[in-house]
């Protein structure tokens, strides 16, 4: 190596070395209602997300917490302004990558599903056996542009504001599916009495992401690069989906409890 190198080389390791050393510990928020990937409970987020991410901190040797900041748009405005340093498991969106600097690989998958009463489910290979039914979805949900396109175009889809209120209409017979995320779905129904009148179908209508991402000043966004491949590690072994079950059980667990 040349002593031009050798230099270059130094200056990194003594520049990344300074802004690892001004990260003493590392403030996250997340969702707070978004299980299994991440839920309040008191002051603390918890859930799969925060599980994995913890764990990655952890062979650092870095101090990791994450914690209930408010509503959802307000832990956002958070990391917007500095006061966290990291936000988990959520969407990567060109708004959101003005302000955070998010890992290059996704923490968990978010597959969208197709819910159905128990009794009612049907055979269904492409979106267009969804064609000609009566359809529910969550106001404000979206699932990618191509899906989009086609649920404004060819399905009959009624929105609500609640998950439950979906469940319910299925139950009613107003609707004949409801579109949701599968891992959420099921968690939901974990702690419903209902969980035995609904079905989940095989398919997905689309293999959604979650990433996670660093606010864009902060100084532990050093550690972006060793947190995108432990993530990727933790996909690709599967670990990912058995916190995700995992997480439902311990949801399931903290909400009968506190019944």
């Amino acid at each position: 190596m040349s002593r031009k190198a050798m230099l270059v080389a130094f200056a990194y390791f003594v520049a990344t070395d300074s802004q690892a050393q001004n990260c003493e510990v590392v403030t996250a928020t997340a969702h707070p209602n978004y299980p299994p990937y991440q839920w309040r409970q008191e002051d603390k987020i918890v859930g799969a997300t925060i599980d994995i991410t913890r764990e990655l901190f952890s062979q650092l040797n870095v101090d990791f917490q994450a914690n209930y900041t408010g509503p959802w748009k307000r832990a956002l405005q958070q990391v917007k302004v500095g006061q966290v340093d990291m936000v988990i498991g959520l969407k990567k969106t060109t708004d959101r990558e003005q302000y955070i600097s998010f890992t290059s690989s996704p923490i968990a998958t978010n597959p969208f599903t197709v819910f159905v009463l128990q009794g009612n489910q049907f055979d269904i290979k492409t979106w267009r056996d969804l064609y000609g039914k009566k359809g529910g979805k969550n106001a404000g949900d979206r699932y990618g542009n191509a899906f989009d396109t086609f649920a404004d175009r060819y399905l009959d889809l009624e929105e609500s504001y609640a998950v439950a209120s979906n469940f319910n209409k299925l139950k009613a017979g107003r609707i004949d599916y409801f579109i949701h995320s599968r891992f959420a779905g099921l968690a939901q129904l974990s702690v419903s009495a209902d969980a035995a009148s609904f079905a989940v179908l095989p398919y997905n209508v689309n293999e959604g992401l979650l990433h996670s991402g660093f606010a864009t000043n902060s100084p532990c966004a050093i550690y972006n690069g060793a947190i995108s491949l432990g993530y990727q590690k933790l996909l690709d072994s599967g670990e990912v989906e058995r916190l995700l079950k995992l997480n439902i059980a311990k949801w399931q667990q903290q909400t009968n409890h506190s019944k």
